[in-house]
């Protein structure tokens, strides 16, 4: 867990080793899902990091389209979203829905599924937010 952290894997320049460490740090939030595994500061990158592989899901022939669709769905299943709030990135969560309703290709269901699920309960949050307000 600590060698996915490091500033040469978080910020590698080539886009197919940030997708990898991207996958791994999503399953270790599936797989500890009750805690957080890094503190504050480090989840902010993790997050950055996850939401960067939704961008270019239009690209569904390369060989990284994969990868993005298991975090995609590692994400909505864990709902690991929601600690994005209780870490104030609403630029991340603004990223995500622009990565989202860019998407120009026909997806299969799951996909599609997925990203509802993930978009509707960030505006079920948001609802929530704002009534306290």
């Amino acid at each position: 867990m600590l060698a996915l952290i490091q500033h040469k894997f978080l910020e590698h320049p080539c886009e197919r080793v940030k997708l990898l460490v991207a996958s791994c740090l999503s399953n270790i939030m599936r797989l500890i899902s009750s805690i957080l595994p890094y503190d504050d500061d480090i989840m902010k990158v993790v997050f950055r990091l996850i939401v960067e592989t939704f961008q270019n899901l239009d690209n569904t022939v390369g060989p990284t389209f994969g990868k993005k669709l298991e975090i995609l769905e590692i994400m909505a299943m864990v709902r690991s979203y929601h600690i994005m709030f209780g870490l104030e990135c609403n630029d991340l969560i603004l990223q995500m829905f622009q990565c989202f309703f860019n998407i120009k290709k026909h997806h299969p269901g799951t996909v599609k599924t997925n990203m509802q699920s993930i978009l509707s309960s960030i505006m079920g949050c948001c609802d929530a937010i704002c009534k306290k307000l």
